[in-house]
């Protein structure tokens, strides 16, 4: 009864994945019952991607690991040049497995403390008639789906090959365009340009991170110089 775990669960993934201008307009609308809190949608989504990566987090990283060993061999037989350096191979294995660990303990917390950010710009690439809180249930209940999606790639990375999983972000992009695109009414080629414009102002948006970082590393150096005698 708190979850919705019955009806309206399953009812809020079928209008997400066939008619998600509908649901997203009547919730924000004020047609609440029929549909499940987006907030404990994401709950649910990010509880059943956290127990499946808990689970068969060794069988992944196996198998990452073997598809990356396969990729090294395929560029150093047929490329050759750099790729065939022993030292090379050993990089491109040490930064897989290095990312591989990263994605599997951090994904579900990088993906939710997002959310906020993905908020925003979306705000700014759509604005009108919906304000900062209306486009915060939209994109939660987005990325509600998104876990639930991500579950069944991940599974599918196991059983089948790894890069089903890289599917699941590139086909989450594509709906969220459509998703935008149903409850803004736009053609494909306005979603198309909604969809440059919000990746513009997220590339903006990290290379202002990335000169903040830069100038805060800078201050504190200029600081510790200052200190010393």
């Amino acid at each position: 009864n708190i979850f919705g775990w019955d009806n309206k669960f399953f009812r809020t993934i079928r209008f997400l994945v066939w008619n998600p201008g509908v649901i997203l307009s009547e919730y924000i609308n004020g047609t609440r019952k029929k549909y499940m809190n987006p907030f404990a949608f994401l709950a649910i989504g990010m509880a059943l991607s956290l127990f499946l990566f808990n689970t068969f987090s060794d069988s992944f990283y196996e198998i990452s690991m073997e598809s990356a060993r396969s990729q090294s061999e395929f560029l150093s037989e047929n490329i050759g040049g750099p790729y065939a350096d022993p030292q090379m191979k050993e990089s491109i294995l040490s930064s897989q497995d290095k990312y591989t660990k990263f994605f599997l303990k951090f994904f579900n917390i990088m993906t939710f403390l997002m959310l906020p950010l993905y908020t925003l710009i979306a705000y700014l690439t759509y604005r009108r008639p919906y304000n900062y809180g209306e486009h915060l249930a939209i994109n939660t209940f987005i990325q509600g789906l998104g876990f639930l999606s991500t579950c069944i790639f991940f599974l599918l990375s196991i059983l089948i090959s790894p890069s089903f999983y890289f599917l699941g972000p590139i086909l989450l992009v594509f709906y969220y365009t459509y998703a935008y695109g149903k409850l803004y009414k736009l053609s494909i080629a306005e979603s198309i340009l909604k969809l440059l414009k919000f990746i513009g102002i997220l590339i903006l948006f990290f290379i202002a991170l990335m000169i903040f970082s830069v100038l805060i590393g800078f201050l504190i150096a200029v600081l510790q110089n200052l200190g010393q005698p």
